[in-house]
Protein backbone atom coordinates (compact mmCIF):
# COMPACT_ATOMS: atom_id res chain seq x y z
CA UNK A 1 0.00 0.00 0.00
CA UNK A 2 1.14 3.71 -1.03
CA UNK A 3 2.06 6.00 1.92
CA UNK A 4 -1.21 7.61 2.53
CA UNK A 5 -2.23 10.64 5.16
CA UNK A 6 -4.38 9.24 7.84
CA UNK A 7 -6.92 11.33 9.86
CA UNK A 8 -7.67 9.23 13.40
CA UNK A 9 -10.07 11.00 15.43
CA UNK A 10 -10.35 9.65 18.83
CA UNK A 11 -13.24 9.68 21.44
CA UNK A 12 -12.67 8.66 24.49
CA UNK A 13 -12.75 10.41 28.29
CA UNK A 14 -9.72 8.38 29.83
CA UNK A 15 -6.01 8.50 28.76
CA UNK A 16 -5.37 5.70 30.72
CA UNK A 17 -8.45 3.30 28.79
CA UNK A 18 -7.69 0.65 26.43
CA UNK A 19 -9.28 2.77 23.76
CA UNK A 20 -6.50 5.50 24.13
CA UNK A 21 -3.81 2.98 24.21
CA UNK A 22 -4.93 1.54 21.17
CA UNK A 23 -5.08 4.42 19.79
CA UNK A 24 -1.87 5.67 20.12
CA UNK A 25 -0.85 2.54 19.61
CA UNK A 26 -2.45 3.15 15.82
CA UNK A 27 -0.72 6.12 15.45
CA UNK A 28 2.56 4.53 16.15
CA UNK A 29 2.49 1.75 13.78
CA UNK A 30 0.45 4.27 10.54
CA UNK A 31 3.42 6.57 11.19
CA UNK A 32 6.05 3.38 11.32
CA UNK A 33 4.50 2.76 8.20
CA UNK A 34 5.50 5.82 6.78
CA UNK A 35 1.81 7.43 6.53
CA UNK A 36 1.45 11.10 7.51
CA UNK A 37 -1.04 10.99 10.31
CA UNK A 38 -3.29 14.08 11.49
CA UNK A 39 -4.60 12.90 15.03
CA UNK A 40 -6.95 14.14 17.13
CA UNK A 41 -7.96 13.74 20.78
CA UNK A 42 -11.52 15.29 20.65
CA UNK A 43 -11.76 15.03 24.87
CA UNK A 44 -8.14 16.49 25.14
CA UNK A 45 -9.14 18.87 23.37
CA UNK A 46 -12.06 19.66 24.83
CA UNK A 47 -13.77 20.00 21.39
CA UNK A 48 -17.61 21.11 21.63
CA UNK A 49 -19.57 18.67 20.08
CA UNK A 50 -23.04 21.35 20.10
CA UNK A 51 -24.04 22.82 17.23
CA UNK A 52 -24.49 26.26 17.84
CA UNK A 53 -27.68 28.69 16.35
CA UNK A 54 -25.39 30.03 14.10
CA UNK A 55 -23.75 26.94 12.93
CA UNK A 56 -27.67 25.36 12.26
CA UNK A 57 -28.30 28.16 10.28
CA UNK A 58 -25.43 28.56 8.36
CA UNK A 59 -25.72 24.81 7.59
CA UNK A 60 -29.56 25.43 5.94
CA UNK A 61 -27.83 28.00 3.73
CA UNK A 62 -25.47 25.55 2.69
CA UNK A 63 -22.41 27.42 4.58
CA UNK A 64 -19.85 26.30 6.26
CA UNK A 65 -18.63 28.37 9.40
CA UNK A 66 -15.27 29.14 9.41
CA UNK A 67 -13.34 29.32 12.80
CA UNK A 68 -12.78 27.46 15.09
CA UNK A 69 -13.15 23.95 12.81
CA UNK A 70 -11.00 24.95 10.69
CA UNK A 71 -8.36 22.09 11.40
CA UNK A 72 -10.55 19.66 11.58
CA UNK A 73 -12.11 20.36 8.11
CA UNK A 74 -8.70 20.95 6.50
CA UNK A 75 -7.39 17.68 7.86
CA UNK A 76 -10.34 15.62 6.70
CA UNK A 77 -10.21 17.35 3.29
CA UNK A 78 -6.52 16.46 2.97
CA UNK A 79 -6.83 12.80 4.18
CA UNK A 80 -6.74 9.90 1.97
CA UNK A 81 -7.73 7.32 4.84
CA UNK A 82 -10.09 8.01 7.76
CA UNK A 83 -9.74 5.82 11.78
CA UNK A 84 -12.21 6.80 14.26
CA UNK A 85 -11.43 5.01 17.30
CA UNK A 86 -14.15 5.13 20.21
CA UNK A 87 -15.96 3.14 22.32
CA UNK A 88 -19.31 1.86 21.72
CA UNK A 89 -21.60 3.20 24.54
CA UNK A 90 -25.51 2.39 24.69
CA UNK A 91 -25.14 0.60 20.91
CA UNK A 92 -23.72 3.64 18.80
CA UNK A 93 -20.86 6.07 19.38
CA UNK A 94 -20.25 8.66 22.31
CA UNK A 95 -22.23 11.66 21.85
CA UNK A 96 -18.85 13.85 21.45
CA UNK A 97 -18.33 12.36 18.31
CA UNK A 98 -21.69 12.56 16.86
CA UNK A 99 -20.74 16.07 17.71
CA UNK A 100 -17.82 15.90 15.27
CA UNK A 101 -19.89 14.79 12.57
CA UNK A 102 -22.43 17.07 13.17
CA UNK A 103 -20.47 20.29 13.38
CA UNK A 104 -16.99 19.45 10.70
CA UNK A 105 -19.31 17.77 8.39
CA UNK A 106 -20.99 20.79 7.52
CA UNK A 107 -22.11 22.10 3.75
CA UNK A 108 -18.82 22.49 1.78
CA UNK A 109 -17.00 19.80 3.51
CA UNK A 110 -18.49 16.42 2.35
CA UNK A 111 -21.04 17.15 0.08
CA UNK A 112 -22.64 20.97 -1.87
CA UNK A 113 -25.70 21.82 -3.06
CA UNK A 114 -26.09 22.79 -6.29
CA UNK A 115 -29.53 23.50 -7.90
CA UNK A 116 -31.14 22.58 -4.67
CA UNK A 117 -29.77 19.08 -5.21
CA UNK A 118 -27.37 17.65 -2.91
CA UNK A 119 -23.84 16.78 -4.54
CA UNK A 120 -22.60 14.29 -2.47
CA UNK A 121 -18.77 14.18 -3.61
CA UNK A 122 -16.47 16.51 -1.95
CA UNK A 123 -14.49 13.60 0.08
CA UNK A 124 -13.99 11.67 -2.61
CA UNK A 125 -10.08 11.71 -1.68
CA UNK A 126 -10.84 9.33 1.39
CA UNK A 127 -10.60 5.62 -0.17
CA UNK A 128 -9.68 4.24 3.00
CA UNK A 129 -11.66 4.09 6.01
CA UNK A 130 -11.54 2.05 9.49
CA UNK A 131 -13.22 2.36 12.88
CA UNK A 132 -12.03 0.59 16.66
CA UNK A 133 -14.23 0.55 19.06
CA UNK A 134 -14.77 -1.64 21.71
CA UNK A 135 -18.31 -2.92 23.42
CA UNK A 136 -18.32 -3.98 27.63
CA UNK A 137 -16.05 -3.35 30.51
CA UNK A 138 -14.44 -5.15 33.03
CA UNK A 139 -16.30 -4.37 36.26
CA UNK A 140 -15.01 -2.01 38.47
Amino acid sequence: MSKKRVLLVHCHPAPDSLMSEMARRAVERLRAHGHHVDFFDLYLEDFDPVMRDSEWRAHRRTERPKGVLDAHVEALQRADALVLTYPTWWFGMPAMLKGWFDRVWQAQVPFDVKDGQFQVHKLSNITHFAAITSHGSPKL
